[in-house]
């Protein structure tokens, strides 16, 4: 299974990196096997009728004169060059076509596609591109050389993807507000550690960073001080005020457990909860978990919480409630066979016993000679004395 890390127009301002070979070094150290470019692509429809030939332009330069050369090496790809559904590898039903004569020039790429018709998802990714639906290519790759500003200049070419992303340049190769995303978490701080346990905490100032004002600063140094907090506006920042619940020390870069503990707590709604969209929350939580965690700490639930137990989580000795156990049910002894048939032996005697005495009753009642009456009653006071 191929793990691709996006490319992205601002990606390097938003992991504080200065080259995209740095990129690629710690793309490689966090599992990533190659990286990928979503471009947009144009398609034309061959003579054949079963053919669309594609121009994907991959040499992108963003805002801040960032390039991405794609001169491809398809020596690979050529052997198995599949056209992948939004690079899904995990069954063959994926497979919605097949590049054929794929040609490799400097800033694009081309190829002429035939979809696999035989398979539904080939049919219906060969009808949304005719119909105009579908016009954005991901290029997976793994970098292979790069020029003396540790720009890539020469790629191998992995695979090639059909995906499900607006047809415009800025959000296909936009930052990830572009895509939809309204914030972002920012990765923390290259070679962080863990603060000691016990170290004081109380929310940076700008001035605990830098003296220089937040407008002098490059994307990348922005971007650097981002990822002390868990939540940005927008990567890089163009304000210190877009920046929510830092938890990383500015000097040391060290996670403090004091200052993950305050940012779970706001995040789970002390202090009026932050002001951060809803659908970002679990982002945020999840990025304050991993450091619970990495401190050996309890991670509160992601729910919500008494005014009391908000409290205890951001001062950071919350501790869950663990339910009392129920009382265990006091144990039934289980009579003997002795025990059952004596009990059995009673029941029946009692019975007896009170027929003979409604018996007597009525005998008492009828009108019959003294003797004979004072007779049967003898019989009966007998029987109930046995």
């Amino acid at each position: 299974m191929r793990k691709l890390f996006t490319l992205r127009s601002k990606t390097l301002a938003e992991n504080g990196i200065e080259t995209q070979k740095e990129l690629w070094a710690r793309a490689k150290d966090a599992g990533y096997n190659g990286l990928r470019i979503i471009t947009e692509a144009t398609f034309e429809k061959a003579g054949d009728g079963a053919t669309y030939h594609a121009i994907m332009s991959t040499a992108v330069v963003d805002r801040h004169g960032e390039i991405v050369y794609q001169n491809f090496d398809l020596k690979s790809f050529k052997k198995n060059p599949v056209l992948l559904d939004s690079h899904n590898y995990d069954s063959i039903e994926n497979i919605i076509g097949r590049v054929k004569n794929p040609t490799s020039k400097t800033g694009a790429l081309e190829g002429d596609l035939q979809f696999a018709r035989m398979n539904p998802r080939g049919v219906l990714a060969e009808n949304l591109v005719e119909g105009g639906f579908a016009s954005a290519v991901s290029i997976g790759f793994i970098p292979m050389e790069f020029d003396e500003k540790g720009n890539i200049t020469k790629s191998e070419l992995l695979e090639l993807s059909v995906v499900s992303v607006p047809a415009n340049p800025e959000a296909l190769i936009g930052d990830k507000k572009g895509l939809g995303t309204k914030g972002i978490t920012p990765t923390n701080p290259a070679g962080y550690g863990m603060a000691p346990e016990n170290q004081e905490w109380s929310a940076p100032t700008l001035q605990d960073f830098t003296e220089q004002s937040f407008g002098d600063l490059t994307d990348a140094e922005r971007a650097m001080i981002a990822r002390h907090f868990a939540w940005a506006e927008v990567m890089p920042p163009e304000m210190y005020g877009q920046l929510k619940l830092p938890h990383h020390s500015p000097t040391t870069h060290d996670a403090v457990w004091r200052g993950c503990a305050s940012a779970m707590g706001v995040c789970l709604g002390a202090m009026g909860g932050a002001d951060i969209p809803e659908g970002d929350m679990r982002d945020v939580y999840n990025h304050l978990a991993e450091h619970y965690t990495e401190f050996g700490k309890e991670v509160p639930a992601f729910k919500a919480y008494t005014p009391e137990e908000i409290a205890t989580i951001a001062d950071g000795t919350y501790t869950a409630k663990v339910a009392e156990p129920e009382p265990a049910p006091v144990p039934v002894a289980t009579p003997t066979l002795a025990e059952q048939v004596a009990t059995a032996l009673n029941t029946e005697l009692a019975g007896r016993k009170q027929l003979i005495r409604h018996v007597a009753s009525e005998i008492q009642a009828i009108a019959a000679p003294g003797a004979r009456k004072r007779q049967v009653m003898q019989v009966l006071r007998a029987l109930l004395n046995t």
